[in-house]
């Protein structure tokens, strides 16, 4: 791509600075967009459990019913995922004159996909029997390849939006974007309530199984998934008391 006003090539890697207001809790914040078209993966975005699946999920299940918003970020503050028009306009800057060109985000930058596991094992009576463990494997094909079934390969039509398998009857949610499709899903192995599950599910399937079971127990497990966070906090706080006892000690033995 060359500048229309220099007619330098030398634009960098990253699209310029963006200013996001979350839809969500109004706060604001900055990020940056790759020039190429790729994948956006949310590192760790599922660890906390099945409150994350329940974001995520109600998120993917808007872009895939309307492909005109695209999943831009997590926002910093509440943690919901921000999404925004696919005609946002995004800007980029040649690096030898200054001039700045605009595009339409859709056209430019990938949904971003969350990524992450999760364990749980709880016996808490009938129907709140659980083992079971889960990673995400999203699948990505190009808008003109033949895709098939993540669940059982059996071959897929074109669709957007929710699609059940007629071979395995598989709950498949897919959307397209910048030439390719997205299947986002898990591998999940284990039982609810003695019901075998091992293989490849959607992410509104995970939740759709676990939305029994789990009913009312979001806040437990966000605090099962902030404990690591809790115990770092209060270690770091314990040495830091120490520490300062030991300083004290040594200035006090100094004074004698």
């Amino acid at each position: 791509m060359k500048c229309l006003d220099c007619g330098s090539s030398n634009y960098p890697d990253h699209f310029d600075v963006l200013e996001v207001d979350c839809n969500h809790c109004n706060h604001k914040f900055q990020t940056t967009l790759p020039t190429t078209i790729e994948s956006r993966y949310q590192q760790g975005a599922l660890d906390l459990g099945f409150s994350a699946l329940g974001t995520w999920v109600r998120s993917i299940a808007a872009v895939a019913s309307s492909p005109n918003a695209l999943l831009l970020e997590e926002c910093p503050s509440c943690k919901s995922v921000v999404t925004v028009p696919d005609t946002m306009p995004i800007q980029l800057s040649c690096q030898a004159c200054g001039s700045v060109r605009e595009f339409p985000i859709g056209e430019h930058a990938v949904d971003l996909i969350p990524e992450g596991n999760f364990s749980l094992e709880m016996r808490m009576g009938p129907g709140r029997y659980l083992d079971i463990r889960t990673h995400t494997d999203h699948r990505v094909v190009g808008l003109d390849d033949d895709a098939s079934c993540p669940a059982c390969d059996a071959p897929l039509p074109d669709f957007e939006g929710e699609h059940r398998c007629g071979s395995c009857d598989s709950l498949i949610v897919a959307w397209s974007r910048c030439g390719k499709r997205f299947f986002p899903g898990m591998v999940m192995t284990g039982h609810i309530n003695r019901e075998r599950l091992d293989g490849w599910y959607s992410l509104n399937e995970v939740h759709r199984l676990l939305e029994a079971p789990l009913s009312g127990m979001e806040p437990l497990m966000d605090l099962m998934g902030h404990i690591p966070k809790i115990i770092g906090c209060v270690g770091l706080i314990l040495f830091t008391m120490v520490g300062g006892m030991f300083g004290l000690f040594w200035l006090l033995g100094m004074l004698d």
